[in-house]
């Protein structure tokens, strides 16, 4: 299991509020963990954001990370 550690006050925002709002919706403290470090991971590795939308982009991927992957599609679903 890996520790978080935040760089700069703008990681520990972005972890801060992305937790307590996924508290509030009842994930469970492991998953919440996994978002939010795909959360931070997201903010440190996008060059640019547009104005105002750097704390929504993070959340967006964060909850990205929590919902249910869908099936993909077979060759026999495809054609039917």
């Amino acid at each position: 299991m890996s520790i978080l550690t935040y760089r700069n006050s703008q990681e520990a925002f972005i972890g801060k509020h992305i937790t307590s709002l996924l508290e509030q919706d009842g994930h469970e403290e492991l998953d919440i963990k996994r978002a939010v470090e795909r959360g931070i991971d997201h903010y440190r590795n996008t060059a640019g954001f547009a104005k105002g939308k750097v704390f929504d982009e993070c959340l967006a991927r964060a909850k990205q990370m929590l919902s249910p992957k869908k099936p993909k599609r077979t060759r026999k679903n495809k054609i039917k």
